[in-house]
């Protein structure tokens, strides 16, 4: 009787044992609290059980584990877990006091460092402290790759205060002051020079590592936007009445004169032909009218197309369609539609001036906005698809995902996601206008900046990655490198250079303004 008993018990520790054991290739972990009756979590996750109890079957690696039970703290550790482990944990809770404070803090991005009054909490956001004491405390978040976020706040007796942080990154590669403001719009050449204009009259040249190589002094603002040509040579227009062709050493090559301000960014066709919007004066009334110009590479006219009094300005810089045909926006509130030979193929009313430079979707669809608030969508023969209205002006250049996605910014502070069926995916809020066109990176990220004086990267379903903050408004439009360089100007002067996750641009028939990082505004 003895000996059966003896192996019984040897049978019931055997499975005591086993039941012990996690399958192959999965780790256990025994969970304890004091109290007992707690919510077990586990990266993130509820698992609907409570303490005491055992996690069973967990894939190994570092696993985040969480208690929850009303009235105490949240109680977190992380444990490393390997093949075949029975790990056990044991918690004290700690009872919240309601005569002390609470700190609610969530940060963009997650996982920061939690610091009060400079003391590690050994917690990680998004997290609650409780039990804080009453008064003036320092809370400061700290992760790498990002400076530290820090602000001092006053703790009442059984107040919750709310911390909403979103960290600035440390992303700067180089930044270079020029004379004035810079709303133009970087290229990058093949070699990485990068070209942009400045309001203190010059054009500029930046080696990779931020370098000046060299500087063109023109007559007056330089506010366009720089083009490439396939040979190397920078297009672009200035406020002196010229528009400018550079050889890649700084030195003209020639420049055709206007009778007033060239704002239009100059758009390359495949033969070279270069398209851009100015003013002239009759020769025989000097009468001042607004023209679309064709030029050739040497610099001679080869055709002209008037459009109308000086009222009816040039205002959106042209762009060209896999046909040649070339569309560009006016004062007088028309989007145009002219041919390779000059001649007007139709024009599209909006109902307000036209500011935007068109993107061209694959299928030749043209997007573009107007001061009237909208976004429209035309058919490559100037037909009405849709209009999308916004609560704000949109002067912002729109660019395309991958997926057909419409990007396009407003006034009213948004960036806003359209779908090619005309419906709003979702828009994302700054606290300022938007005229900065987003640069779509490879990764589907967008990057593009506000007049709140931050450059926003934003995923490609409107959450908010990270931002950088700069020192005056963004109105220039970013060129993305494919190192993962981001290149823009802003009003306090300066051209960025900041690191971002992206390497280049989407895949997509128009990630960004002017299409590619040469600027050249020809669809594919």
């Amino acid at each position: 009787m003895i000996r059966k008993w003896l192996l019984a018990g040897i049978w019931l520790a055997f499975i005591a044992i086993s039941c012990e054991r996690p399958s192959p290739g999965y780790a256990n972990v025994k969970v304890y609290s004091e109290p007992a009756g707690a919510d077990v979590f586990i990266d993130d996750s509820s698992t609907t059980l409570k303490t005491d109890c055992t996690l069973k079957d967990i894939l190994p690696g570092e696993r985040g584990i969480t208690l929850m039970l009303q009235g105490y703290e949240d109680w977190d550790t992380t444990i490393l877990l390997e093949d075949g482990d029975v790990a056990k944990i044991h918690a004290n809770l700690r009872k919240i006091d309601s005569t002390l404070g609470t700190i609610i803090i969530s940060s963009v991005p997650q996982g920061a460092d939690v610091f009060l009054d400079d003391s590690a909490t050994g917690k990680k956001t998004d997290c609650t402290l409780h039990n804080v004491k009453l008064g003036n405390v320092t809370l400061r978040l700290e992760l790498p790759g990002y400076f530290p976020y820090e602000k001092k706040i006053y703790i009442q007796t059984g107040a919750t205060s709310g911390i909403n942080a979103v960290l600035e990154r440390d992303a700067l590669a180089w930044k270079y002051k020029t004379g004035w403001i810079v709303n133009s719009s970087p290229a990058i050449a093949s070699d990485g020079t990068v070209y942009v204009g400045s309001w203190d009259k010059s054009f500029y040249a930046f080696s990779k590592d931020g370098s000046l190589k060299w500087s063109y002094l023109t007559g007056s603002f330089v506010e366009s936007s720089p083009a490439i040509g396939q040979d190397g040579t920078i297009y672009f227009g200035s406020h002196d009445d010229y528009v400018y062709a550079l050889t890649t050493l700084g030195s003209m090559k020639w420049r055709y004169g206007s009778s007033s301000e060239v704002t239009s960014s100059p758009a390359i066709a495949a033969n070279g032909t270069i398209y851009c919007g100015a003013r002239a004066r009759r020769e025989v009334t000097q009468e001042i009218v607004d023209y679309l110009y064709a030029l050739n590479p040497d610099g001679s006219l080869k055709w002209r197309f008037e459009i109308g009094e000086e009222s009816f300005k040039v205002t959106a810089s042209p762009v060209i369609a896999s046909s040649g045909n070339i569309y560009f926006g006016c004062e007088d509130k028309n989007l145009y539609c002219i041919n390779t030979s000059g001649t007007k193929e139709w024009s599209f009313p909006a109902g307000g001036v036209i500011n935007s430079s068109p993107a061209i979707a694959q299928d030749g669809t043209i997007y573009f906005g107007s001061d009237d608030k909208k976004l429209y969508a035309l058919t490559s023969s100037g037909s009405l698809k849709w209009s999308y209205t916004t609560e704000g002006l949109v002067q912002c250049s729109p660019s395309l995902g991958t997926d057909g996605t419409i990007y396009v910014g407003s006034s009213d502070g948004y960036l806003y996601a359209i779908t090619p069926q005309g419906t709003l995916k979702w828009r994302y809020k700054t606290a300022s206008s938007v005229t900065s066109t987003p640069a779509v990176g490879a990764d589907g990220a967008l990057h593009f900046g506000s007049s709140d004086t931050y450059v926003y990267i934003l995923d490609s379903q409107g959450q908010l990655l990270w931002r950088y903050k700069l020192e005056g408004a963004v109105k220039s439009s970013p060129a993305l490198s494919p190192d993962g360089v981001l290149y823009v100007g802003s009003d306090d002067g300066y051209i960025y250079a900041i690191n971002v996750d992206s390497k280049g641009l989407a895949s997509s028939s128009w990630p960004k303004f002017h299409r590619n990082n040469s600027n050249t505004g020809r669809s594919q």
